[in-house]
């Protein structure tokens, strides 16, 4: 097993109103790393850090959750996610 070195992991976005129900459009949002993906690609987890109030989706998504996985494909350094207003209780 060949272990690298760590990779360094940034967060981009610019100042975003969302309301219950509506979401980021897919470009607005990204994750990137600091060097390019290996080969098998590498996973980043997004949280929301209040899912009461605040989901997240990949791309295209439609429905947010409180977490998303995204696959950052080898040679690539960022992958763009939303982020979508939950619903008002």
């Amino acid at each position: 097993m060949n272990v690298g070195p760590p990779v360094r992991v940034g967060f981009s976005v610019a100042s975003i109103q969302v309301g219950a129900g509506l979401g980021t459009q897919d470009s607005t949002v990204y994750v990137d790393l600091d060097i390019p993906a290996p080969l098998a690609g590498t996973t980043v987890t997004i949280t929301s850090s209040d899912p009461s109030r605040v989901l997240v989706a990949p791309p295209g998504g439609l429905v947010g959750a409180a977490t998303v996985d995204l696959l950052i494909p080898f040679g690539s350094s960022f992958s763009y996610f939303r982020v979508i207003g939950a619903a008002e209780t």
